[in-house]
């Protein structure tokens, strides 16, 4: 779409990119999901295609809205709103105290509204986390990300697989019991409990002990510094059995969260003409242009696979090079995360999981890039990793060429 042009890339992963775009008739920022269809196995197709019939089917203000997808050069382009202050968990990460329980109820006001909103759908979201929670500037929540949401059907409402992120999955996801909209009701209270304590209510060092907590072991109280209220919401979300959890209308009938519901339905009545917008799709076809300048040239040639290959291999300027030109770079990310042996492992008698070694990335790059010494490829990866690409797991600042882990992200 050339009435766009590219501001940043918010955000990659297997499948694809975020990149914030400016209309620039009037500048305004939306978000377009760019994904690799070509790349993606069937599965990984069915679970775009379900987020789009999900985004399609929701309309509030507390959800991101959706303005419509394009293909193009074997592209998904998916079109949403963006929300300009980062996600929950950037939100709770720049937090230097406490936050006042004033705020904690009103976002939560807010999630609970966007969630009442899906179920009415007969939608679960199944993967609700701080990170798929969007906040704007003015701390108006948006929750996203709806890749691995259900739809049910009127013949049943219990959805069979165990999908989600470890820490918000729900004891009876954990125990692979069918489930319904209570496991939402779960993964809303772990983030009411991250709200008020600033991590996860239940934790471990690796996935098998992870599950056995949230089965069996209890979460370490709320501080008291917030009301009893408060804290007896949390408990109710996060009772072991679901049939002993309130369901989102009965959650928002609770009196203190029901006062902040009120509020926020009154604060929020502004934005409903912003969402309508989204039934009124403007997004069809076409490119979208890119502000970022091209990336300089090198005697780099590109493989049928989309890797750079040179005769003297390129300098760490020409990987730097790489990481502008976006559909490219992503491409070799994803292939690196299909070569690497990414595993659980053990680091100073620590198990940690999902990681590969730093020497493995090394010799991946020398192999593939053509990168003259491993010097040149340490340079290129620590590049990488200040981009965000992946980390250490012990979030040491420096990427080594050794048995030291890390993690993509």
């Amino acid at each position: 779409m050339e009435q766009f042009e590219k501001v940043k890339s918010l955000g990659r992963g297997a499948q694809g990119t975020v990149i914030l775009v400016k209309r620039k008739a009037d500048q305004s920022k939306f978000v377009i999901k760019k994904i690799y269809m070509e790349d993606q196995s069937p599965e990984d197709q069915e679970e775009v295609m379900n987020e789009i019939k999900v985004l399609a089917k929701l309309a509030h203000p507390n959800v991101v809205a959706y303005y419509g997808s394009f293909m193009e050069d074997g592209d998904l382009n998916v079109v949403m709103e963006y929300a300009d202050g980062g996600t929950l968990f950037q939100h709770i990460q720049r937090a230097k105290q406490p936050l006042s329980e004033e705020e904690i109820l009103s976002i939560f006001a807010q999630l609970v509204l966007a969630i009442n909103h899906l179920h009415q759908k007969k939608i679960l979201h199944r993967d609700l986390k701080t990170k798929n929670i969007f906040m704007t500037k003015k701390l108006q929540l948006k929750l996203g990300d709806f890749g691995l949401s259900k739809m049910l059907g009127s013949q049943t409402s219990f959805a069979q697989s165990a999908v989600g992120t470890p820490y918000y999955l729900s004891p009876e996801l954990c125990e692979g019991k069918p489930y319904n909209h209570k496991s939402d009701v779960w993964a809303i209270g772990c983030v009411l409990y991250e709200l008020t304590t600033f991590r996860h209510a239940f934790d471990a060092t690796n996935l098998p002990a992870l599950v056995m907590s949230i089965v069996q072991a209890q979460y370490t109280p709320v501080p008291t510094s917030y009301s009893d209220e408060l804290r007896q919401t949390v408990q109710m979300c996060l009772m072991k059995n679901p049939e002993d959890r309130p369901d989102v209308q009965e959650l928002m009938a609770v009196p203190i969260v029901k006062q902040y519901i009120n509020q926020s339905e009154v604060e929020v009545s502004e934005e409903q003409e912003k969402v309508k917008a989204k039934s009124k799709p403007f997004f069809e076809t076409g490119t979208v242009s890119t502000a970022l300048k091209s990336a300089k040239e090198s005697a780099v040639s590109r493989n049928s696979s989309g890797v750079s290959t040179t005769s003297g291999g390129p300098s760490t300027d020409d990987i730097m090079a790489e990481v502008q030109e976006e559909a490219q770079f992503e491409r070799l990310i994803q292939k690196m995360r299909g070569s690497l042996r990414i595993e659980d492992r053990i680091f100073h008698r620590v198990p940690y999981f999902k990681c590969f070694k730093g020497t493995d990335m090394v010799t991946w790059m020398l192999d593939n890039l053509g990168i003259r010494n491993r010097t040149e490829a340490i340079n290129a990866a620590q590049t990488w990793m200040d981009a965000g690409v992946f980390y250490h797991v012990t979030r040491s600042e420096l990427f080594t060429d050794s048995e030291s882990l890390f993690r993509f992200k």
